[in-house]
């Protein structure tokens, strides 16, 4: 759900992004209507899977808002599982809050394979 009168607009509070944080926030606040209110924000979620939110204002309100409702949206400290060929990679240094991992091969580890010889 969102307003596409408002798309190319020169002025920051008629932006798509700031625009649909704030109909966020006025949906929830004002009529309390929660599907609404999920609805825009998996377009404000698409946009930025899709495109970008284009500026640090954008961004900041478009996060503002995805946050500001809802339980504990970032409390999941599930992790991303990775598997390199047949080995899993083991997470070690996970930073809070992101779950962010990096696993580094040394060159000695990688093995190069002709997908030519391959059935």
């Amino acid at each position: 759900m969102f307003w596409r009168d408002l798309e190319l607009q020169q002025f920051w509070f008629r932006a798509p992004i700031e625009t649909q944080a704030m109909m966020i926030e006025a949906f929830d606040e004002v009529s309390n209507d929660q599907k609404s209110v999920e609805e825009c924000k998996v377009w404000l979620l698409k946009q930025k899977q899709t495109q970008d939110w284009k500026t640090t204002k954008a961004t900041a309100d478009a996060i503002y808002a995805l946050l500001l409702r809802g339980d504990k949206l970032l409390s999941s400290d599930a992790l991303v599982e990775v598997t390199v060929g047949n080995n899993k990679i083991v997470p070690e240094k996970i930073e809070a809050g992101t779950g962010f991992y990096e696993h580094r091969f040394l060159r000695t580890e990688v093995q190069t394979v002709d997908v030519r010889d391959q059935p």
